[in-house]
């Protein structure tokens, strides 16, 4: 299952049912899990670790070094969970500070030509279009949608469940089930939250909470000031509130207010 084209470094750790494609290289401290299957022209560097059951297409770049000036050869990683998905020629790099990772969860899709930035955090079930860029520290919620060619600036957070369109230059952070346009937000993602289980009264409070933080001309402290005295019995509402609260950015809002 190994081609003889195939360079592997001697600590590299396969599991069982393992399959690399011709002219790959594999060097370092790698470890792959069982059933994983890498194609041809892909490089993984050292120290990364690659969970059961992925998929990583031809010409990958998995491991490389951050593209960061502060780097000086310190041991990080990369982390990437089960049943991935890495399409042709996706560059994810390892963590830029010593000791410090890249982590991608299980079941994330990273389609062709995306980029994964150094110390970045995406949780299980994200899908990365084609061309999606995200600059370092940016962390991505679990079962979040990023179209092509959307960008990240450093160290945004991206809620769960949001869905961003194409194309966008995103620097602000976006709230738990946002869907973000041009203009900002336009409201929930409703496909997603019915997808992902989200009862009709749960998904009827999100949107009367995405109501006041972008389209009621309240303020941020406003805002979270009207969620509260709502006092809803929403455990998705106290996450979009605290989501709001603890954010370093601000978090985007939308131009079609009142």
């Amino acid at each position: 299952m190994i081609h003889d084209t195939v360079i592997l470094d001697s600590r590299v750790q396969l599991g069982t049912d393992v399959s690399i494609a011709p002219y790959t290289v594999v060097d370092g401290d790698v470890t792959i899990g069982d059933g994983c299957r890498i194609g041809p022209h892909c490089h993984i560097s050292a120290h990364t670790q690659i969970g059961s059951g992925s998929r990583i297409h031809a010409g990958a770049v998995v491991g490389g070094e951050p593209q960061d000036f502060s780097y000086n050869g310190e041991v990080t990683y990369t982390r990437i969970g089960a049943n991935c998905h890495i399409r042709e020629y996706a560059t994810i790099h390892r963590g830029a500070i010593e000791e410090s990772s890249t982590t991608i969860g299980d079941d994330v899709m990273i389609m062709a030509f995306a980029h994964v930035g150094h110390n970045c955090i995406i949780a299980d079930g994200v899908v990365l279009v084609n061309g999606v860029e995200l600059a370092g520290h940016v962390e991505i919620g679990r079962r979040t949608f990023i179209s092509s060619g959307t960008k990240i600036h450093q160290f945004v957070r991206i809620g769960a469940i949001a869905m961003l369109d194409g194309d966008l230059h995103i620097r602000q952070d976006v709230a738990p089930y946002c869907m973000i346009v041009e203009d900002g937000v336009v409201g929930p993602n409703t496909v997603g939250l019915r997808r992902d289980g989200m009862s009709a009264e749960d998904r009827s409070a999100v949107k009367t909470a995405i109501r006041y933080l972008a389209f009621e001309g309240l303020t941020q402290a406003e805002a979270l000031a009207q969620i509260d005295d709502d006092d809803v019995d929403s455990a998705a509402v106290s996450a979009f509130a605290e989501f709001i609260r603890s954010s370093k950015r601000g978090v985007m809002r939308s131009r079609r207010t009142k």
